[in-house]
């Protein structure tokens, strides 16, 4: 994957400023990597210095994992039944709404900040 993006900086199609690029990780989809602080720290480990990261994880059943990716510098997580709406044992959400005012609440728990939509769509490239 990382490989692959640093062809596209030699193309010309990608930024050569590496704190200009953020890398999501799809993991514990079939046939990915797994959704661990093990894979996440090797994959962490692999970035050029200053690029950004995020985490998309299949089938979570906690925000244990999103929390670690968060105290790693994960700059975007994602939430939402299509990828679990299991977000502590025993507690199953009823909304995506829920699923997210959590996923707010834990980023704000560990002294970080939310982005409103324009600084999301800014960094991450996103004109529209």
């Amino acid at each position: 994957m990382m490989s692959s993006a640093e062809t596209l900086v030699q193309e010309g199609l990608l930024p050569e400023d590496s704190s200009k690029r953020h890398y999501n990780f799809p993991l514990g989809f079939e046939g990915a990597l797994p959704a661990d602080m093990e894979t996440l720290i090797f994959l962490k480990s692999r970035l050029p210095v200053g690029a950004g990261f995020g985490v998309i994880h299949e089938d979570f059943n906690s925000f244990r994992f999103l929390a670690g990716a968060l105290a790693m510098g994960a700059r975007c997580i994602r939430v939402g039944f299509e990828d679990g709406g299991v977000y502590a044992p025993k507690k199953t959400a009823t909304t995506n709404l829920e699923l997210v005012r959590k996923a707010a609440a834990l980023v704000e728990d560990l002294g970080l900040e939310l982005m409103n939509i324009e600084e999301a769509r800014s960094y991450l490239g996103v004109l529209k």
